[in-house]
């Protein structure tokens, strides 16, 4: 008799213990000011992986040397069990010192630079990536676009920064290593009231196709005053982040990473989102397949191989996410569909 009423009570302590036990907490740390396009989708995401399971907080992540202040501390303050998002090297650097000797992991998302990984191996700390390392997305651009462009006249134009002048460089050698040459290769000014005289030259040039290494705003300029010309405009996957200043016209296309979720995902998405998108887009996904393997990780640290919504996926050493497909999509007025391959 005794032994029944020891575990009733032993029962009931552990229920108490149980009922107050602190959720996992998971932090979406993004540019909900800067670009909150960008950073709903990663919320969404995440919000969507761990519904039941985690308790989701999210706190601004700026780009911008405003935007950083506080931010640490107010990550800090939920007291995370992980953190995810800092697409920008200018807050992932802080987060990444203050976080990483306390033990508590980052999933980047967006991130190219490898430089915070060298960092975190370096000293041990938890930082891991989803996306391509810092050569990758050049590479597969140019890939994808040698193909595209065999037997046309294309130009590539980028807007002076290091990312567009060495994708614009890339997407040039692969084509002249295959024997294509283009028709026009320049820099631009961005930002500028009008790219007309920018759009008079490549109309001039012939060309039927460019590429434009430059982000979304840019972009979506050229491709507003060019509506209507016979020219087919292609972008890097900078044209997933955000459309405050330009709408983007139907019919762009973006060399982007290929990360489709299941239909069960999606459906979970759809009902969990918190803005005002309908499907999986953007870094939706990528936030996603993040805390799926947050979650993993939270289980079995030492896990490299995930069973995600997106498929197998397996960890490198210093912590990325592996593979990294490609695919060209075509801007539909609301999202990117895939047309190849």
């Amino acid at each position: 008799m005794f032994f029944v009423k020891m575990s009733f009570a032993l029962a009931g302590i552990f229920s108490i213990l149980t009922l107050g036990a602190k959720a996992d907490t998971l932090v979406v740390a993004a540019p909900f000011k800067e670009f909150p396009v960008l950073a709903s989708q990663m919320l969404d995401g995440a919000t969507a992986a761990l519904t039941g399971a985690w308790s989701v907080k999210s706190v601004d992540a700026g780009c911008s040397e405003p935007a950083l202040a506080g931010m640490v501390d107010a990550i800090i303050a939920e007291k995370p069990d992980a953190v995810i998002g800092l697409p920008c090297i200018e807050s992932l650097t802080p987060a990444l010192a203050a976080l990483g000797p306390n033990g508590i992991p980052i999933f980047t998302i967006a991130s190219r630079a490898d430089s915070p990984s060298v960092t975190a191996r370096k000293n041990q700390w938890r930082l891991y990536r989803i996306g391509p390392r810092e050569n990758q997305e050049r590479e597969a651009i140019a890939n994808l676009l040698v193909d595209t462009f065999q037997n046309v006249p294309f130009a590539i134009l980028d807007d002076g920064t290091i990312f567009a002048r060495d994708t614009a460089e890339a997407i040039r050698n692969a084509a002249e290593t295959a024997g294509q040459k283009p028709v026009l290769v320049e820099g631009f000014q961005p930002q500028l009231e009008t790219q007309k005289t920018l759009i008079d030259r490549l109309v001039k040039s012939g060309a039927s196709h460019v590429f434009i290494a430059s982000d979304r705003a840019n972009i979506a300029q050229i491709a507003a005053e060019a509506e209507g010309l016979d020219l087919t405009i292609y972008g890097p996957e900078s044209l997933r982040a955000n459309d405050l200043d330009f709408p983007l016209p139907s019919g762009v296309m973006m060399a982007g990473r290929d990360l489709a979720l299941n239909p069960q995902a999606d459906a979970r998405i759809s009902s969990a989102r918190q803005s005002a998108f309908e499907r999986a887009e953007g870094y939706t996904a990528d936030a996603f397949v993040a805390a799926e393997i947050m979650m993993a990780l939270k289980a079995n640290m030492s896990a490299r191989d995930f069973d995600t919504a997106a498929g197998n996926l397996r960890m490198t050493d210093d912590g990325f996410i592996e593979p990294v497909n490609y695919a060209l999509f075509r801007f539909n007025g609301a999202t990117f569909e895939k047309v190849l391959p």
